[in-house]
């Protein structure tokens, strides 16, 4: 099905920020390609559908999904031309951060640690229960509409969720 080499991506601005957040509106043919990089990546699909590639296993996603993909794991959204909007893009929201960034959170930051220091990460790329989309859902959002020093705050947020609450493979 995907036949292309899996591209190594850095993520953009890595010596300024501690994480990496867009809000990405594309045409469906401007996607990235089968890559892989060394951070966690939480994708949530505003608009459109299509077939995702997580390592080796092929799923099928639709709007309002939301995916963590670990680190080091090939990786692709293929989104049908036909779900795109009225302007021809498909929508989402995405954060990628690298593991050092949770290493130092717990480092740092006890009460991080404690929440999240007795359960292990993933190794799989994960789908999330529907409370936990929810919360993932409304942190993204509203990163969406807040500074870079807001988005921060959000992130630390998020960490529990991402990390503790209910998930399961895809």
């Amino acid at each position: 099905m995907i036949k292309d080499a899996v591209i190594p991506y850095e993520l953009p601005e890595i010596n300024d920020h501690s994480f990496f957040f867009i809000s990405q509106h594309i045409s469906p043919a401007l996607e990235a390609g089968l890559h892989r990089h060394e951070a966690w990546e939480l994708y949530y699909v505003t608009k459109g559908d299509g077939i995702r590639l997580a390592g080796d296993t092929p799923m099928p996603f639709s709007e309002g999904d939301v995916v963590l993909i670990p680190p080091s794991m090939p990786h692709c959204w293929k989104y049908r031309p036909a779900s795109a909007n009225d302007k021809g893009e498909i929508t989402y929201l995405m954060v990628a951060f690298n593991p050092a960034f949770v290493a130092d959170c717990k480092r740092i930051f006890p009460e991080i640690r404690n929440k999240l220091s007795v359960h292990a990460e993933p190794s799989e790329a994960l789908k999330f229960g529907p409370e936990s989309t929810l919360e993932i859902k409304r942190s993204l959002r509203r990163m969406a509409a807040i500074d870079e020093i807001g988005r921060l705050c959000e992130m630390l947020r998020l960490l529990p969720t991402v990390f503790v609450r209910q998930w399961q493979m895809m």
